[in-house]
């Protein structure tokens, strides 16, 4: 929390001080399946240029397409939480990226249902813009998803690893 606190002009009144300035948020994510276990890699850049990296381990089964709708979903809340206004994602995933411009038609039930999700929650944000990135551009978000898929315990430092017990879907 102290990393991420904002501190604002000090002659304001501590209600006034949580005023951010505008800019674009980036956004890199992916997902990642490896054997039986399942996670996600985000990393989160404030206009300022302040990253978040997060590691997010699941504990239900999924496939590879639904790994990246909940990395993007959980940078989305990320990003939310910290009251982003303005945010770009960038994915290494066509068929998300492709799904949700409405390029490509979902017809998975799970599929239309993650897809949803993400509209909807786009919709917490003034701009939202979904770009899909190569992914040579997008290794450290693919560090990080394998890092949580892989068999680690004793993780230390300043990336955040969180378990997943339920898919967002399945969340209200």
């Amino acid at each position: 929390m102290v990393e991420c606190t904002f501190s604002g002009p000090q002659d304001l009144a501590p209600s006034e001080q949580l005023i951010r300035t505008p800019g674009k948020w980036k956004l890199f994510v992916d997902g990642s399946v490896a054997w039986k276990k399942c996670g996600a890699g985000l990393i989160l850049s404030c206009p300022e240029g302040f990253e978040i990296c997060q590691a997010i381990r699941f504990d239900f089964p999924y496939t590879n397409n639904e790994a990246e709708y909940e990395a993007l979903l959980a940078g989305m809340e990320l990003a939310r939480s910290l009251e982003a206004k303005h945010l770009r994602a960038f994915s290494d995933s066509m068929l998300v990226v492709k799904h949700i411009s409405g390029e490509y038609e979902q017809r998975d039930p799970r599929t239309k249902a993650y897809a949803t999700k993400v509209k909807d929650a786009s919709l917490s944000f003034e701009t939202f813009e979904l770009s899909q990135t190569g992914r040579e551009n997008n290794e450290w978000a693919d560090a990080l998803s394998r890092l949580a898929s892989a068999e680690t315990h004793n993780l230390t430092g300043s990336i955040y690893l969180a378990e997943a017990k339920t898919p967002s879907i399945e969340k209200k």
